[in-house]
């Protein structure tokens, strides 16, 4: 004898339908999926704060070479020949752009998602790779140059405002 199965009215309506399946413990996709990202970024979250002082570090090292970058575009300006100032100013700091470079590939690298904070500060990283790319010895007298700048250092603002925000959450704290 095969059981019977209870069906559903025909004349159920969508919402009435949704009402139903909600009642009986389902959840919809839109809800499940909010919930799973709510999750990745949780662990991401987690993950950052494991490694809170590696992703300070590259911070720091942005903002430290903003600054160079900075003083040394205004001395350009200020000699006879502002691209030959450049060219020897891109010779030596060359090899701290590579640190910084490497700073930011360390956490970036590793193979783990570091959900929104790591979005956010490869945006900054972004940014920077664009100001170098953009320098030249005349460089501070565009107006570009000043946008790339405040971009730069409001883009570095918002990814320490969120480490200090994942610093903080005790949440995370008492998590293993």
């Amino acid at each position: 004898m095969r059981p019977t199965v209870a069906a559903a009215p025909a004349s159920m309506t969508p919402d009435e339908l949704a009402e139903t399946r909600r009642k009986a413990g389902f959840q919809d996709g839109a809800t499940l999926e909010a919930e799973r990202a709510e999750a990745r970024e949780r662990v991401a979250r987690s993950y950052v704060r494991a490694h809170l002082a590696a992703y300070r570090e590259v911070v720091k090292a942005l903002r430290g070479n903003l600054a160079e970058i900075e003083r040394a575009a205004r001395r350009w300006l200020r000699t006879n020949d502002p691209q030959r100032a450049y060219e020897r100013w891109r010779g030596v700091s060359r090899r701290r752009a590579d640190r910084v470079a490497g700073l930011y590939q360390h956490v970036a690298d590793d193979g783990f998602d570091g959900g929104q904070t790591q979005r956010l500060l490869a945006d900054a990283f972004r940014r920077w790779e664009e100001l170098r790319e953009d320098l030249g010895g005349e460089v501070a007298a565009d107006a570009r140059f000043s946008a790339l700048v405040v971009e730069l250092r409001d883009a570095l603002t918002a990814v320490s405002r969120v480490l200090d925000e994942i610093e903080h959450d005790e949440e995370l704290a008492s998590e293993p």
